[in-house]
């Protein structure tokens, strides 16, 4: 929350694209955010650049991680370079399965290998800085390349609100209610996501090419403005929408209290949970991104997981119920790994902990689970 990837977004590969990097290379920017499958991520983005196809490149690197640096190293000429930018690395350790994430740490690893054609740019959360240097592969190099970034002093703050006005020509109704964004920005933890959204709001309300007092009064002020707006749109929902919203909310979140990626096809399956997915995105509490195989979708800001009170109190009194979803879910892409073993199934003890999931949670299509009963085992 405190502007890892606007930075690198919007300053750090910008500059990299105006030849920041000289050597008298070309370079291109590929971007990817690690998720539940961060092998098929990585093959996706650097697939094309090798000429292969992703399912040919993921092979090789199951067989040998060390692979990609080598590959990377012939396929690029002297005048080409590849800057690989992940962002959000945490979901190695959060949400990626674990073969993946160990294969894509010793690949990353040897990308870092001083191959002249390549550079790679990470942003990690401070709290997963420990977990993340524990995966194979990683740790030697994201502790000779690590940068902190420190959250923006209240001079920064300022400029960054009255500067971008000004530009446009607006201005800001008094000194003091600079001083209130300055303030609550600085000493809110992971303010800035909501200095942003409050700032957008705010923007929308103004009066002619002025920035009102009133306005914020009537958003709930820096702290509140996002979890207010929040509240209001639940509230908007018809009581079929609203359930599925807060269903589909909470599946966005992950255990340990990050964001979490998941597609349409796991999100949207009811009407009622399409309409909703619609109508947080458009209320800008969620993103949509196309991945290639369909949409995906993410809580837009940070800032609502620890902010909004509505939120925090769901995830509160569904949390046994959500960890046994997420033993579920783990339990059945192991089965798959392992080839529908029979080895692998659930015992009637271990089915017991799903008995309290609503239908709603088991994804049957996705994962072709069906429920049958055994003198031993449940499938």
């Amino acid at each position: 929350g405190i502007g890892k990837s606007s930075l690198c977004r919007a300053g750090v590969l910008p500059h990299v694209s105006d030849g920041a990097l000289g050597g008298g290379r070309s370079w291109v920017v590929r971007s990817m955010v690690p998720g539940k499958k961060p092998l098929t991520a990585l093959c996706n983005e650097l697939a094309p650049l090798l000429n292969l196809g992703e399912e040919a490149l993921a092979s090789k690197l199951r067989i040998d991680p060390s692979e990609l640096g080598r590959m990377m190293h012939k396929q690029m000429a002297a005048d080409r370079g590849v800057v690989l930018f992940i962002d959000q690395l945490e979901e190695i350790v959060t949400i990626g399965e674990v073969e993946e994430a160990r294969i894509v740490g010793e690949a990353l690893g040897h990308l870092c290998a001083r191959i002249p054609a390549m550079r790679m740019l990470m942003t990690v959360r401070s709290d997963f800085l420990a977990r993340v240097a524990a995966v194979p592969g990683l740790g030697d190099e994201l502790t000779r390349a690590l940068y902190i970034l420190r959250p923006l002093s209240p001079d920064k703050i300022r400029e960054a609100i009255v500067g971008q006005a000004h530009i446009k020509g607006v201005s800001f109704e008094s000194q003091a209610l600079v001083d209130t964004l300055v303030e609550s920005t600085a000493k809110t933890d992971g303010g800035l996501p909501l200095l942003q959204f409050a700032l957008t709001e705010l923007w929308e309300a103004r009066k002619g090419d002025s920035i009102t007092q009133a306005a914020l009064d009537a958003i709930g002020g820096v702290a509140g403005a996002l979890a207010r707006h929040a509240d209001q749109v639940m509230l908007t929902l018809p009581a079929d929408q609203r359930i599925e919203a807060r269903r589909i909310l909470m599946a966005l979140v992950t255990m340990e209290g990050t964001r979490a990626r998941r597609s349409d096809e796991e999100l949207a399956r009811t009407p009622a949970a399409e309409q909703a997915l619609q109508v947080l995105v458009q209320a800008r509490l969620l993103v949509a991104r196309d991945s290639g195989d369909g949409a995906t979708y993410e809580v837009a800001h940070e800032a609502l997981l620890k902010g909004w009170d509505s939120l925090r109190r769901w995830l509160e009194e569904h949390a046994e119920s959500r960890a046994a979803k997420q033993r579920l879910e783990t339990a059945t892409a192991e089965w798959f790994r392992l080839g529908k073993s029979r080895e692998a199934l659930w015992s009637a003890r271990q089915l017991a902990d799903v008995e309290q999931l609503e239908k709603a949670d088991i994804n049957r299509r996705k994962h072709g689970i069906r429920f049958e009963r055994s003198e031993e085992r449940r499938v």
